[in-house]
């Protein structure tokens, strides 16, 4: 069997098999929760777990971006975007999945450690920007410092780096 290496034939492949799937299987009756049934979303949620135990995050996103556009109200879903977008430092769409998954359930505790997470790793970019300012007080800039070390003790080695591009002051 051909092993595609270049992701465009991946997902052109993978198009392609969907499509003659949908040839030979007859639709699915529409549901009311969305484009795919309460199983399809099951079974896509499950692919998503595999995608990111094998590390292959760009197609665990995917696959949670379906979820959450067909199940807009499923916190899990958002979560585990939210955890996807974490481990492949993208800070700040980790932060507006947590968001969302809080404000479809309030109570998900673990939706709010991972935010305050993304918050910490933001801080600590902000923190680096403001303390190579000239325009910080000296005061304000030890204890940035400070803050930053804290920061990074509390995250440890693993934690993403902070996005610098998007934290730089505007001019």
């Amino acid at each position: 069997m051909l092993k595609p290496r270049n992701a465009v034939f991946r997902a052109a492949l993978m198009c392609c098999s969907s499509f003659l799937l949908a040839c030979t299987t007859p639709a699915p009756a529409p549901q009311a929760a969305g484009p795919m049934s309460e199983a399809q979303m099951t079974q896509l949620a499950a692919r998503a777990e595999q995608e990111i135990g094998a590390g292959r995050f760009g197609d665990a996103e995917l696959r949670y971006l379906q979820i959450v556009d067909a199940f807009p109200a499923n916190a899990t879903a958002w979560f585990r975007l939210g955890t996807v977008y974490l481990r492949t430092k993208q800070v700040r769409q980790a932060q507006g999945a947590f968001e969302q998954a809080l404000r479809v359930d309030p109570g998900m505790a673990k939706a709010q450690a991972n935010l305050a997470l993304a918050h910490a790793i933001l801080l600590r970019g902000a923190a680096g920007i403001a303390v190579r300012s000239g325009d910080v007080a000296a005061p304000n800039r030890q204890a940035l410092q400070a803050l930053m070390r804290d920061v990074d003790h509390a995250l440890g080695p693993q934690a993403p780096p902070a996005p610098q591009a998007a934290l730089e002051p505007l001019q």
